[in-house]
Parts: C-alpha cells; sequence; structure tokens
C-alpha cells in the first residue's frame, strides 16, 4: 500500500493531486487571456487594415470633378450660389472698371467658365466697383487748366469716361482768365458711358477798343509784319481771279472802324502775278484751340536741302484760325509752335 492509498482510506486528497490540479487550473486561465489578446490584436489590425484600404481608394479615386460655371456679368450674390451649387470656394477681388454700369457685377472669373476642376478648388472672381468717376462733377469756379490736371491724375490707370469736348468755348467775363464758368452735362449728371463735358470758359474783362488801320493795297508779307508786332490776330483768304500781284483787296472791318481790343482782322488778297521757278505760292491754314490769354505763336521755315530754319514771325495769339499766305521754295517745311511746342509741320508740294 502507497502513501495516496493511505490518504484515500484515511479520506483525504494526496498533496501532489491538489498541486495537480491547481497547475492545470492556472494553465487553462493563461491559455484563455492569451486567445482574448490575440483575439483584441488581430480586431486591432483588422480594423487598421481596413480603414488603410479605404482611405488607399479614396485616394486613388480622387476628389470628384466638376465644371466651372460662368459667373461674368452675374451680381455677386447669384455668382456665389451658383459657385457653391457646383461645391467651388470664391476668392473675392475687387477693383474699379472702365464702365460704370458693371458696378457690383463680375467682370472677370479664374479659371474662366467651362473648364473642368476639382470637386473645393478656388475660384477668383473680381467684383466691379465701377468706374472711377461716375458722375459729372461741379467745375464751374475752377481753373481750366487744374480740371485737365486733375482729369489727368483720375485716370492715370483707367480708361477715361469723362473728356473735355474741344474746342473750348471762350467768352469775355469779369472773372479771371481761364475760369470755368458754365457747364454741360450739369453737375451731378450720371455717367454711363464715355462723356463729353463742354465748358464755357472766361477770356477776363474785354479790354479797350482800337481803331482798326488801313490796309488795302499794303502787301500781304506788309501787313504780316505789322500785325504780329502788335499782337493782333488775323485770317487771311486768296481770291485766285482778282489782281493785285499779292496784295491787300478787301479788309474787315474797314479802315477807321472801333473793335475790340483782340479782335480778329480778316483780310482778302490777290494771288502774286509771277512766280519764280522752284518757289510756291499758297495759303497755310490751320486751327487751334482758343486760349484764355494770349500765348506765344511762332511761324518758321525748314529748308530741307540747306538745313536752314527760319523764323518768319513771332507774336503772342488767343489761338482759333490760323490762315497765312507763304511763298517759299519747293519741299520747304512751315512749322507752327505755341508755347515752344510744335503743333505742325506742313511740307509744300508743286501740287
Amino acid at each position: 500500500m502507497n502513501i495516496k492509498s493511505l490518504f484515500k482510506l484515511k479520506g483525504k486528497e494526496a498533496p501532489g493531486d491538489s498541486l495537480n490540479e491547481k497547475s492545470e487550473q492556472i494553465t487553462d486561465e493563461e491559455s484563455t487571456f492569451f486567445k482574448r489578446a490575440l483575439y483584441i490584436i488581430i480586431a486591432v489590425f483588422a480594423v487598421m487594415f481596413f480603414s488603410f484600404s479605404i482611405t488607399f481608394f479614396l485616394s486613388i479615386r480622387g476628389e470628384e470633378k466638376t465644371a466651372v460655371p460662368d459667373v461674368e456679368g452675374m451680381e455677386l450674390v447669384e455668382a456665389l450660389i451658383d459657385l457653391q451649387v457646383k461645391e467651388l470656394y470664391p476668392r473675392v477681388q475687387v477693383r474699379y472698371s472702365d464702365d460704370p454700369m458693371t458696378k457690383g457685377t463680375i467682370i472677370k472669373q479664374d479659371p474662366p467658365a467651362g473648364a473642368v476642376v476639382k470637386a473645393g478648388r478656388r475660384v477668383t472672381i473680381t467684383v466691379s466697383k465701377g468706374a472711377v468717376v461716375d458722375k459729372v462733377g461741379d467745375y464751374i469756379g475752377m481753373d481750366l487748366n487744374d480740371v485737365k490736371v486733375d482729369f489727368q491724375i483720375q485716370f492715370t490707370t483707367y480708361k477715361p469716361n469723362l473728356v473735355i469736348k474741344e474746342p473750348v468755348i471762350y467768352e469775355y467775363d469779369s472773372t479771371p482768365p481761364g475760369t470755368i464758368i458754365a457747364q454741360n452735362p450739369e453737375p451731378g449728371t450720371a455717367i454711363s458711358g464715355l462723356t463729353e463735358v463742354e465748358f464755357v470758359v472766361s477770356r477776363g474783362e474785354p479790354g479797350e477798343e482800337m481803331v482798326v488801320g488801313d490796309y488795302m493795297d499794303m502787301s500781304w508779307s506788309e501787313v504780316v509784319r505789322r500785325l504780329t508786332r502788335a499782337n493782333i490776330p488775323f485770317v487771311f483768304s486768296v481770291d485766285y481771279e482778282a489782281e493785285g500781284n499779292g496784295n491787300v483787296i478787301e479788309q474787315e472791318p474797314a479802315a477807321g472802324e472801333s473793335v475790340k481790343t483782340g479782335s480778329v482782322l480778316s483780310f482778302t488778297i490777290a494771288p502774286p502775278e509771277e512766280t519764280v521757278e522752284g518757289m510756291v505760292f499758297g495759303l497755310f491754314e490751320y486751327s487751334v484751340p482758343e486760349y484764355p490769354v494770349y500765348v506765344d505763336m511762332k511761324f518758321e521755315s525748314f529748308s530741307p536741302s540747306s538745313r536752314e530754319r527760319r523764323t518768319i514771325f513771332e507774336t503772342k495769339h488767343p489761338g482759333g484760325k490760323i490762315a497765312i499766305p507763304y511763298k517759299v521754295p519747293v519741299d520747304t517745311e512751315l512749322i507752327l509752335s505755341i508755347l515752344d511746342k510744335e503743333v505742325i509741320r506742313y511740307k509744300v508740294t508743286n501740287q
């Protein structure tokens, strides 16, 4: 009989059996724990793999594409709604435009209409603030030159929608010369496009009267010499049917009449009876703006062959129509300058 049998006879378990059972119990618990841990690890890796697969396939497929709508010409709110429908995001810019009627509307977009882009793309839209000047200002009482400078500054960057109508009208007035005394359109008039502003400008108060001299039968060159020295404006015309060898055959106003200082004297002359070969007789005609004050005027001739430049006359002139006889060699260039700035250069031909 062994020891285990003795323990059984006494109703007790042998010590070795108890230890074996406990060992088997611990082994079962560890096995269950490791199995659970393994399942958890596998589940975590499965979730990670599933998430990675979804992300990978989404990245391969890419974002949904859409066509950019045409929003140019739309009001800002309408354009924003159209872009939102297409799942596009706006980037808004504002600037002035040439047309005052476009204020508040889209005048430019990037990308252009019809371009296919990914959803979520930003679309730059430019909203018009209208024209730099959207209504006619009040220029009465201002100096004309100051207004011209203001216009140049305002429209340095943008196309002008407000310009001064030429020629400017000048009238005698008690205000200082160059002062704007009337305008059309009226101040505050809305501008809907390119607008011309017509000004009436003061010449200043009228000067004293003068008595017209007698220029009948005088050569046109002598008349020009006398009048330019006296700063009296004049115009000539030629009656090619008359006889008089380049002399004055008619004048207006007549000799002895009293006229305001600055009045234009008109003369009609007969053509020269003989013209030396290679010389050309004619009438130089041109129109310049009327000025509020007398300005420096110079009339010159230039010979391309000899490179000689000769001053025919210098005077102070109020502007307006210019009509001066000439008798110069063929190919001579006649040059009219105002305030030392060349206005026109005319080449004389034999035709």
